[in-house]
């Protein structure tokens, strides 16, 4: 309950913010630390920093949905950063939510850069959402065999090529 009193009663000061967190990194409490760099994200979503340690922290979590909010509220400031859509729709597609959306961004992405191996990983998934699994392999396949090893990578053609019954490639 203090710890809940101490966060409301912060509010948007940066200055009492930081001074928590280091007391926060000072006792190891991790799970309070990250609630205080999502606060701090709230209240400053443009640091670039700020981003990679909730990127990294959500990751590491294995928090997709974290990761997701987190890319919904970048591109609303940076709708033009094309990795941060790409992160947005490639998570919004393993969680079936903004599906359209998730789409559209995979598509646009590939057409401004054919060859990139995460727009093109993102499409992939994308076409496999949309129920064409052989499309999805085509594309996938497109890729080189150092990209087309990548653990995320190696995962979704295994599903595309089993959903192509290709059972024993797969």
């Amino acid at each position: 309950d203090e710890w809940h009193l101490a966060v409301i009663e912060l509010g948007n000061n940066g200055r009492k913010l930081q001074l928590l967190l280091n007391r926060v990194n000072l006792w190891n409490w991790p799970d309070e630390r990250y609630e205080l760099l999502w606060k701090h994200f709230s209240i400053d979503p443009s640091d670039a920093s700020l981003r990679q340690q909730l990127i990294a922290w959500e990751s590491s979590k294995g928090n997709t949905a974290g990761l997701n909010r987190l890319f919904a509220r970048i591109i609303e400031l940076s709708p033009n950063d094309t990795n941060s859509l790409n992160n947005f729709a490639y998570t919004s597609l393993l969680l079936g939510t903004n599906l359209d959306r998730a789409i559209e961004i995979a598509n646009n992405n590939c057409k401004l850069e054919p060859k990139n191996p995460y727009y093109v990983t993102t499409r992939a998934l994308a076409l496999y959402k949309q129920g064409k699994p052989q499309d999805a392999l085509q594309a996938i396949e497109a890729l080189d065999i150092v990209n087309l090893a990548q653990p995320d990578r190696i995962n979704l053609h295994t599903l595309f090529l089993a959903e192509t019954g290709k059972l024993q490639e797969a």
